[in-house]
């Protein structure tokens, strides 16, 4: 149920509202927020100023029961003209994925630049997908029922642990593992060339996250190491350069000898390496 202040459905009631804008909050998941507008002039609203940018919604699709409502919102490339974050590039790195979107109605009153009366709530949700293109950036947002959408039962008879890696049931120390790399020469989008030293593997699946660089902020999955090339799961957007620092993160294959060897974590094990294969008979 959407609800407004006394005041606010007294200007409605009257039609004393001038116009009406569509207030965006985008939160990343590093907790950066970016306030968007699709208002001709910047609005203020309970302590944020809303940045006029190309930005438009479909209408929202409700549906009955506990099945996911979703909006689309595309924001075109201008919009970096009014925000630091270059939306086309952060979007293709990853930036936008699984960002907090809220979206109100916001009714204008007095005279241009126009005050904001009240708002109403229109959507939240997560981005579940985005979508690029030279000119624009589309967002489609699922409501929290997404968070629903998720394998029952929880847990399974599996040889592989059935943790994530350096979650809380995992409880290894992200921390403690992290790697600080040097991007080499002759790097290039695909396969980054650093001074690791580790043993061939021990990155596999796990991830690099850019510090320093044209791809500061960007994280990637690593498919396979081998001295200190490696290959990654996707193109970096940008060449990195020689000099750059990177933090790099070993994967982990779920096995008990990973868990013991590699990570001394054996008590926390949740996988059943001694269940029978399904085709074996006895």
């Amino acid at each position: 149920m959407k609800t407004a202040s006394t005041q606010l459905r007294s200007l409605i009631e009257s039609h004393s509202f001038v116009a009406t804008a569509n207030l965006y909050r985008i939160t990343l998941a590093s907790g950066t927020s970016y306030t968007l507008t699709d208002h001709a002039y910047d609005l203020f609203w309970s302590g944020s100023n809303y940045i006029s940018t190309r930005i438009a919604r479909e209408k929202v699709q409700l549906r009955v029961g506990i099945e996911v409502d979703s909006l689309q919102v595309t924001i075109n490339t201008d919009a970096t003209q009014a925000e630091p974050l270059a939306f086309t590039a952060g979007a293709q790195l990853g930036v936008l994925d699984g960002a907090a979107v809220s979206v109100e109605r916001a009714y204008l009153s007095g005279a241009a630049p126009y005050q904001v009366a009240g708002t109403v709530y229109v959507f939240s949700g997560a981005v579940a997908e985005v979508e690029c293109d030279s000119y624009k950036v589309r967002m489609t947002i699922n409501s929290q029922l997404d968070l629903l959408n998720i394998e029952m039962p929880r847990n399974k008879f599996q040889a592989a642990c059935g943790y994530s890696l350096y979650d809380q049931d995992c409880g290894v120390n992200r921390a403690s593992y992290m790697f600080a790399a040097t991007v080499q020469a002759n790097s290039t989008r695909a396969l980054i060339k650093t001074n690791v030293t580790q043993a061939d593997g021990w990155f596999d699946g796990g991830s690099i996250t850019f510090v320093t660089g044209n791809n500061a902020g960007s994280s990637v999955t690593i498919l396979k190491q081998v001295g200190g090339d490696l290959t990654l799961a996707r193109n970096v957007i940008l060449l990195p350069q020689a000099g750059q620092v990177a933090q790099l993160y070993p994967g982990c294959n779920k096995t008990q000898a990973a868990c013991a060897g590699k990570f001394n974590n054996l008590a926390r094990f949740r996988g059943m390496p001694y269940l029978p294969q399904p085709e074996q008979a006895f």
